[in-house]
């Protein structure tokens, strides 16, 4: 947050965007692992019904 303010105040746009794509990028990543986990999870159970 102190990056963004000093960012800001010293009106450095390029600093801004590249703060925002950073946390975006970030946030891709998190949902990324979620998926890649509940795909996991979801072969896991399938296999388990196969065998039933």
């Amino acid at each position: 947050m102190k990056e963004i303010n000093i960012a800001y105040q010293s009106g450095d746009l390029a600093r801004l965007l590249e703060i925002e794509r950073e946390e975006n990028q970030e946030t891709v990543n998190f949902y990324q692992n979620d998926t890649e986990k509940e795909c996991e999870r979801l072969g896991k159970e399938i296999e388990l019904l196969s065998q039933q």
